[in-house]
């Protein structure tokens, strides 16, 4: 089982938006690793279909929300950088984003276009979309990155009897049998998304219980989104072929395949220079 923890941002973002309670939300996201979207989101007691409201009040919510440049500025003036990955959220409720749609400009994009929201912000999402640098918060994704390099170099390892990986709520589900669904994890489709390969891995929803992990089937995933899902699906499939054949050529196809390379010329060295610097683990790659 692969887990993503970005669907945690609709925990935060859906609440607000809706000014509803989340345990209150049926929802379903789906799509690939980091590249979900959310499909359907109702009324848990009434059953009424609640994304007309997403889409009505997400511009209100995201124009000024606080971004990772907002936070980076704050923790900077005020010397106050976490000391664990979690980062301080009580912070931003202090603050107001300085920085039209932070973080969140390619999911603008989404909302506009496709009529979905992503369920995670432009650093993730734009991993998998050729024309993405072109509409994504740069300075945002910059500030992160700064923001988090620096808390983990102040990161003080510890263990806590608290859950804040959701692997451990699955290996207790299977061992107890208490069985429930997690809104996301990366297993093989098998016909969970019936418009993409079996064979590929999808995020989707699933039941788990002590005898398996049964994927949640997405049915009606809009074709829009569909079209870059499937953009992505070939660089899965020969990166994979990489690995099983240990062939360096199908990880040059693989990257060129990339709906976000734009250049061809280096990529041989790249790739080289990965394989010398990681030589216990790529240099099978032949």
């Amino acid at each position: 089982i692969g887990m993503c923890h970005e669907i945690g941002w609709l925990h935060k973002w859906l609440p607000k938006i809706l000014r509803m309670n989340y345990e209150s939300l049926d929802i379903k996201a789906g799509g690939l690793n980091h590249f979900s979207c959310l499909l359907e989101i109702k009324d848990k007691k009434s059953g009424k279909d609640l994304y007309p409201d997403v889409l009505k009040n997400a511009y209100g919510y995201f124009e000024h929300e606080v971004g990772y440049s907002d936070l980076l500025k704050y923790a900077k003036e005020n010397n106050s950088f976490s000391k664990t990955e979690n980062f301080d959220h009580s912070i931003e409720e202090k603050l107001k984003g300085e920085f039209i749609w932070a973080d969140r400009r390619l999911l603008k994009v989404i909302l506009d276009n496709y009529k979905l929201l992503p369920i995670t912000v432009d650093s993730h999402f734009g991993e998998y979309i050729a024309w993405a640098w072109d509409v994504s918060d740069h300075r945002g994704i910059l500030d992160f990155y700064e923001l988090y390099r620096t808390v983990l170099s102040k990161a003080e390892p510890k263990i806590e009897l608290i859950v804040k990986e959701r692997a451990s709520s699955i290996i207790d589900a299977i061992v107890t049998g208490n069985s429930y669904t997690e809104e996301a994890v990366n297993i093989l489709n098998d016909g969970l998304i019936e418009d993409l390969p079996n064979w590929i891995a999808v995020e989707v929803p699933a039941v788990i219980s002590k005898n398996k992990v049964e994927g949640v089937k997405l049915n009606n995933v809009p074709k829009g989104f569909l079209s870059l899902l499937r953009n992505y699906v070939s660089v899965y499939d020969l990166t994979a072929e990489a690995a099983i054949h240990k062939k360096r050529e199908y990880a040059i196809q693989a990257i060129l395949a990339n709906p976000v390379v734009n250049v061809c010329k280096n990529t041989e060295d790249m790739l080289d220079t990965m394989i010398s610097c990681q030589k216990p683990y790529l240099d099978y790659l032949k």
